[in-house]
Order: C-alpha cells, then sequence, then structure tokens
C-alpha cells in the first residue's frame, strides 16, 4: 500500500546542500518527442554515480521525460527509473505516480533478495511505504500538491528545483544534455572506421561531447581510443567494442550513455585495389595545387533493392552489397585519396547526414547535400578541405523544377516547349545539380566554381542529358558574369564533376569540349520526336576538359561497362598536374563486376591533382 505523500517545509535546504542549477539548464529548444532508450546491457544510460534527476521537457507535446538513479543500500538497490508524463497534470498526480514506481521497486528487490519477513522489516524501516515522503522542492519551499508541473519545471527563470525521497534529494536538471539513442555498426573492420550508425540527441554539441572506445577484455575492457570515429586495429580483431559517450554543451555535461557492438571486429576483406591508388595521394597538395575526386557510390536504396540484389548485382555477396559494409570501405577509400574537393552523386540522405559528414568532418571537411527532388531520398553531395577553401555560396537546384523560369534559359525552354512530351519528361525529372563557390585560401582573389550533378540515366535519353547539361551551364556562366561584373580583380575558375551518364561519343561531351552542339546534331532526333525535331543549337563559352580523359570505363558491371563520369576543368586557367591510375581491368573483372568484397561501388572513383596556372 501506498502511503498518502506528505508536503512539509525544508528552509535553507538549498543553501545547506547546494542543490543550484546551472544556468545552461535553459538550453531548451523544440524537438520531436521520443521515448526514453531501453537501457539493456548493450546500450544503457550510465547514472551508477549521478544523484540528479535528469528532466527533458517536449514544448510541442506538452509531455516531458525523466530519468534518475535510485539507490536503496539496505536492499542493494540501484535502480534507474525513467519514464514520461503530462506537463499539465498536478504536482500531487505526478508525485503519486513516482511513490509507485519507488515503492514497486523497493518491493520487487526485497522479495528479490528473499530475506525472512522480520528481517525485512527491520532492514528496510526507512523506506517502507507508509512512512516513504516524495516532495517537489522549489527556492526552498515545498510545492504544494495542486500545482500544475508546468509552473514548477521551466527553464525561462532561476528556479532551483529538487525531489526529495525518504531522506534523499535530487538536483532536477532540466533540459540538459541528452543522448536519446546511440547504435554501432554490425560489421566491423580492422583497419576501416568506425563511428555511431544512429547518434540522436538533444541540447548537445556532438564536437564538443565526449567519446571514449573501449576493447572488450577476459575480464571487462580497456580503453583503446578516444573520438567519434574510431579505426581499429588489429589488436581488436576477434574483440567485441564498447563506445562510451557523454553529451556535451557550453561546458555541462549530461547522462553518459554506452554502447556495446553487437559482432566483434573482423579482419575485413584484405587489400583492396583503392589502396594502390593511396600510394600516389599520401602527400595532402600545398599553393597552386588542389585534388579533385569525383565519385557515384551506389545509392544503398538502388543496391538493396530488389532488381539491384536480384539483377544488376547478384553476382555480388549479400553481405558486401550491404551499405554497413561498402560504407566502411568508402570512408577509408576516401580518406586515403586526401583530397581537397570531394564530388560525390548516389547519396542517400541518411548517409550523408549519418556517416559522410560526420567522418568526413573529423577528417577536416566540411560539407553540403543536394537532394533529388520529388520522393527520391539521395542526391549529390560536395566536400571541401576547410584548410584550403572557405564557402562562400551554395546553389541547389532540381533542373527540372528550377530552371523554367530562368530568363537566361529561355532559349531552350521556348525550343522545348514546342514538342509537349518533351517538356513535360524534361520539367518532370528530378535530377539535381549544387554549385559551391569557394574561396581558395591559399592565393588572394582567387575562387573555385565546383558544380556537381548526375544527369538523368534513362538509355534512349541522350537529348534529355544534353538539355539538362546545357541548363547547367547556363547557370555557371550566369553566375560566373556576375560575380566577374561584382569583382574584376577576382580570378575564378569552374571545375564541374559527376556522372553524366554520357559515354564520350555523346553530345553531353562534345559541349563540354567542343563548346558547340548544332540544332542539326543527331541526339535532337529523338525517339517520338516531332516532325520538324528540335530546332536548338546550344553554345557553351567557358573551355572546359576532361581531368583524367576518356578512360575505357569508369562503371563496370556485367550488364555495361563505359565512361560515364568526368572532372571537367576550365583548361585556360587551371592544368592537370597528376591521373591517379585507375585500378587495372582484370582487379576490376575479378568478381564478374563491381561492386565486389574489394570495391563498394559500381564506379570508380576519378582523382585528379590540378593548379592554377
Amino acid at each position: 500500500m501506498i502511503g498518502r505523500i506528505k508536503l512539509w517545509s525544508v528552509p535553507g535546504l538549498f543553501s545547506t546542500l547546494n542543490l543550484c542549477i546551472s544556468s545552461h539548464c535553459c538550453l531548451q529548444q523544440t524537438t520531436r518527442f521520443a521515448s526514453l532508450p531501453a537501457t539493456t546491457t548493450k546500450s544503457r544510460l550510465l547514472m551508477e554515480r549521478s544523484s540528479d534527476v535528469h528532466l527533458r521537457i517536449n514544448d510541442e507535446s506538452d509531455r516531458f521525460q525523466l530519468a534518475f538513479l535510485y539507490h536503496v543500500p539496505d536492499v542493494r538497490l540501484n535502480k534507474q527509473l525513467q519514464f514520461t508524463r503530462n506537463l499539465s497534470e498536478s504536482v500531487g498526480t505526478f508525485l503519486n505516480r513516482l511513490s509507485m514506481k519507488v515503492n514497486t521497486a523497493v518491493h520487487k528487490k526485497q522479495k528479490k533478495n528473499k530475506k525472512p519477513a522480520e528481517t525485512v522489516d527491520e532492514a528496510t524501516s526507512n523506506v517502507s511505504s507508509e512512512s516513504l515522503t516524495v516532495n517537489l522542492i522549489k527556492n526552498g519551499a515545498v510545492v504544494s500538491e495542486s500545482v500544475l508541473c508546468k509552473e514548477v519545471f521551466t527553464c525561462d527563470d532561476d528556479s532551483k528545483v529538487a525531489l526529495q525521497i525518504g531522506d534523499q534529494l535530487y538536483t532536477i536538471l532540466i533540459n540538459y544534455p541528452w543522448i536519446q539513442t546511440i547504435n554501432l555498426p554490425k560489421c566491423i573492420m580492422a583497419g576501416y572506421p568506425v563511428f555511431p550508425s544512429k547518434f540522436v540527441s538533444y541540447y548537445t554539441d556532438e564536437a564538443e561531447s565526449q567519446f571514449d572506445w573501449h576493447r572488450q577484455l577476459q575480464k571487462g575492457y580497456e580503453l583503446v581510443s578516444s573520438g567519434i570515429v574510431y579505426v581499429p586495429s588489429v589488436s581488436d580483431i576477434g574483440h567485441k567494442l564498447k563506445l562510451i559517450c557523454t553529451p556535451k554543451r557550453n561546458g555541462v555535461a549530461g547522462i553518459p550513455m554506452e554502447i556495446i557492438s553487437s559482432s566483434e571486429v573482423d579482419a575485413g576483406p584484405g587489400f583492396c585495389p583503392f589502396e594502390t591508388r593511396h600510394a600516389f595521394t599520401r602527400a595532402a597538395l600545398t599553393n597552386d595545387s588542389f585534388r579533385v575526386v569525383t565519385y557515384n557510390i551506389l545509392a544503398d536504396l538502388y543496391a538493396s533493392s530488389e532488381t539491384g540484389k536480384n539483377e544488376l548485382f547478384s553476382y555480388v555477396p549479400p553481405y558486401a552489397l550491404s551499405m554497413d559494409y561498402r560504407k566502411q570501405l568508402i570512408m577509408k577509400e576516401l580518406i586515403g585519396y586526401n583530397a581537397d574537393i570531394i564530388s560525390l552523386q548516389e547519396v542517400d540522405c541518411r548517409i550523408f547526414d549519418v556517416d559522410l559528414h560526420r567522418c568526413l568532418k573529423t577528417n577536416g571537411y566540411d560539407g553540403e547535400f543536394a537532394k533529388k527532388g520529388g520522393q527520391v531520398s539521395e542526391g549529390v553531395a560536395t566536400f571541401f578541405k576547410k584548410s584550403r577553401f572557405k564557402l562562400v555560396s551554395c546553389d541547389k537546384l532540381t533542373l527540372g523544377e528550377d530552371s523554367h523560369e530562368l530568363s537566361y534559359l529561355s532559349h531552350i525552354w521556348d525550343a522545348v516547349s514546342k514538342d509537349e512530351s518533351l517538356y513535360a519528361k524534361l520539367k518532370e525529372r528530378t535530377t539535381a545539380a549544387q554549385i559551391l563557390l569557394l574561396d581558395y585560401l591559399d592565393k588572394p582573389n582567387h575562387k573555385l566554381i565546383v558544380a556537381n550533378t548526375h544527369l538523368y540515366f534513362h538509355p534512349s535519353a541522350d537529348h534529355i542529358r544534353l538539355l539538362q547539361a546545357a541548363i547547367c551551364l547556363g547557370f555557371i556562366n550566369n553566375l560566373l558574369n556576375r560575380l566577374n561584373s561584382e569583382d574584376p580583380n577576382s580570378k575564378i575558375s569552374v571545375v564541374f564533376c559527376g556522372d553524366f551518364n554520357s559515354t564520350p561519343e555523346c553530345g553531353v561531351y562534345k559541349l563540354f569540349t567542343t563548346n558547340f552542339v548544332p540544332e542539326t546534331y543527331h541526339e535532337w532526333k529523338y525517339e517520338n520526336c516531332s516532325e520538324n525535331d528540335l530546332k536548338l543549337s546550344l553554345h557553351n563559352p567557358i573551355s572546359f576538359e576532361s581531368a583524367c580523359g576518356t578512360p575505357e570505363f569508369t562503371n563496370y558491371t556485367r550488364l555495361f561497362a563505359g565512361c560515364l563520369d568526368y572532372i571537367f576543368y576550365q583548361k585556360d586557367l587551371l592544368t592537370v598536374e597528376q591521373v591517379i591510375p585507375f585500378p587495372a581491368k582484370e582487379d576490376v573483372m575479378k568478381h564478374v563486376g563491381i561492386p565486389s568484397v574489394v570495391f563498394p561501388s559500381d564506379h570508380i572513383a576519378l582523382v585528379a591533382d590540378l593548379a592554377w596556372k
């Protein structure tokens, strides 16, 4: 039976016990409400020595979460209690619910201890339900049970709030750094970077938070590294890893949480062909030179689809096709190139947020993402080394939706509009492009425009891709003219990367490298075109060249092999210093095609060193 809660005054309580709450408890933000993480042996809040109650308020749903450790030495109780209540309920209702939870925990522990009844009564008299006192205390005075919780739990003043349970006093910390969820990938391999596959937190600065990695021993764990990214060593093979994260913000720490890997560290795939390429990129570039990578990393939504698994990539072992495996190879490959610019295509939204941005950020990069239009959850991403470049602006556009009303592209859309079917197809395409303007930090008054796109893929759509390329070039040229007009003293050059889904025989390559496509070009005689064909000539005022030339293939699968990816650079202002050699064809063909256990994508990364003239 639960006794009635007694409310009484405790004069001078806070001055005696120094239960002051830092002003940082007012770090509020609007968040989506979710339940507390389960405290299992693999993922649990570490509150063993905590004397605080952590309370998180959700402004949108009128709810608050509570978590604290209830400790009763006499019955060897060390119970973490957590639950969710309504801010609109009364303090009396809340305390009665809390009292029930506390008494239930004590009674369960007493029963588990299996002590004689008389011993239990004697040993636990101080936690008897009849004498247990539960109070909320604000600024030294007991709060009336008729007061609403939302009037007590606020962060808009300097109030000091505490919870009393029996003779124990807990400081209530409102909206302190809080970890909601943390997970580790199922696949962890020696030599490949590992980091949380999921990290959801509130009121937390991830960069300030503490991440400690431990290796499992025969008894216990030993600390092996600190930082959000860890590269397991050979010594870790056969051992599980434990990650302990302490969330922090503005010097304030919240409850640590630990997660233990579900599997042991594996030896990995052995030597990967991209490691041979790393021999050419061990040194980072400086001064006038910078390294550029473009890479279609194969979006998981395509690889894991039924078509991907059963048709396109049926030759790939399921584990090697999973993104949990492939992303580790992708990260190691990208980091080993020591690039200054990294342009990626087929980037899943989640992979950008959780994996690419987090891992590359620890290696000195910042990045921007442009999602495709419509409901497609992938897009393009461009990263740049912060020690070499500073972001000035980033334009993101969906080529169909965002370009048809731009006046400087009207000649394209006017010609296309004469064929209603073509107009609709071009406008409905979800193709994304991003154009970054970067200050080149090693050379004053030098700027770099970096464009990135992934053109429409359909085999019979060369004319669509040509139109999309023209739209991109029109946008870039308009930006270039405006920048030169605003600052004639700046030297601005252009690098355009991407998966253009076009071989060197196509109009896209011709437009980039010869600057002109006539209205009589054969790609305007597309399937089901009108009788008069498409009367459109295209001019490209920027002198481009392909930095890596036209290799035999940049995409190699069982069904197709060809050159689809390019790094186009402005040849009147830039020059090529080095092209990183491609993998040997026999390596690519060894497992039928790519991806494979040693190639994480169906494309090959293009890597070139450029320099200002």
